[in-house]
């Protein structure tokens, strides 16, 4: 349990880190260029790293009979969907 839960955390962190990243880089008034391609790639990084942590939740779930990861990974897609809704709101 303690090798999947050390990667069950690290795909987490990386997912965090990589999203995060995404957050923080600035609009763009257009779809071309250098920066575009650019937040493509880390989307698709973040995308893949989500999988990956998803994945491994569900293997801990099925292996070790334990729903701590799944929950933990559902919560945290309700809470930034929440917060990403009150922010398209106001």
């Amino acid at each position: 349990m303690k090798r999947a839960g050390r990667l069950y955390f690290s795909f987490l962190g990386a997912t965090l880190t990589v999203f995060g990243l995404r957050a923080a880089l600035p609009a763009a008034e257009s779809d071309v260029g250098w920066l575009a391609i650019f937040r493509f790639l880390v989307v698709g990084v973040g995308a893949g790293c989500a999988l990956g942590t998803w994945g491994t939740a569900v293997m801990i779930a099925s292996v070790h009979k334990v729903t701590w990861p799944l929950v933990l990974s559902a919560g945290i897609v309700v809470a930034v969907g929440i917060a990403f809704a009150l922010h398209s709101a106001g």
